[in-house]
């Protein structure tokens, strides 16, 4: 079904939207499997951060492109004592600050 034909059956009444319940495939670790249920703390997310701090340089303007790939979807912003990490999702960039 594309999204015309979509958005035209939901107007009408004819979707139905469920609750899927979670399920996270038998051959992903544990850690993977709290991730995928949204139960992971951000002291476990630490490690990415620092793998994606060398593969990405600081910037020190506020991103205003629009990415074409996952990695340009993630920026870090660094000016003065400021520092903030970019996400771009929705077709807008949204920003947390970090500490």
């Amino acid at each position: 079904m594309d999204e015309k034909t979509y958005k035209e059956k939901e107007a009408k009444g004819e979707v139905e939207i469920t609750e899927q319940e979670k399920v996270a495939p038998d051959d992903v670790s544990d850690r993977e499997k709290k991730a995928l249920e949204g139960e992971i703390s951000i002291e476990e997310l630490e490690p990415l951060y620092h793998l994606l701090r060398r593969l990405k340089k600081t910037v020190n303007t506020v991103p205003t492109n629009t990415p074409h790939s996952l990695l340009e979807q993630l920026v870090f912003y660094e000016s003065g004592t400021t520092y903030r990490l970019y996400v771009y999702f929705d077709d807008t960039w949204r920003f947390c600050s970090l500490t």
